[in-house]
């Protein structure tokens, strides 16, 4: 497992929801998901030889668990910033804004660590493709 990568992958969960509180729109938030996404996709690709599925899912978790502490604390400024999430039906009633964000931190990240370990897998067939036709 290597710890390093993880670790100095881990702020880009910090930014991400320093944008999200700062405004950045849906459109926008979704392609810089899928640009850092493909970043670290890359880099597991190209230096982790074991557990990729493992790496990607755990940068993902904790991408999401960052993203979503941000967004929990600063819930009111993100509420202004996104007004329609206050009425998200899949959040019980008697649960505050920032709880509810701080719980599915885990879920989007699980769901970020998919999408990277989509990309990585693309990056290995694409690899050994082109590694093939070489030699």
């Amino acid at each position: 497992m290597n710890w390093r990568m993880v670790i100095a992958f881990s702020p880009i969960g910090l930014f991400m929801g320093c944008l999200m509180i700062m405004g950045s729109q849906i459109p926008w938030v979704i392609i810089i998901w899928a640009t850092f996404s493909f970043m670290v996709a890359y880099v597991i690709a190209k230096y982790e030889k074991q557990k990729l599925l493992f790496h990607a899912i755990l940068i993902g978790i904790i991408w999401g668990i960052l993203h979503n502490i941000v967004a929990a604390i600063f819930s009111e400024l993100f509420l202004l910033n996104y007004p329609n999430l206050i009425n998200v039906s899949s959040r019980p009633e008697s649960i505050s804004l920032g709880y509810w964000l701080f719980v599915t931190g885990p879920i989007v990240g699980f769901c970020l660590g998919i999408l990277i370990t989509m990309f990585v897998y693309f990056l290995k067939v694409v690899n050994e493709k082109k590694w093939s036709i070489r030699h």
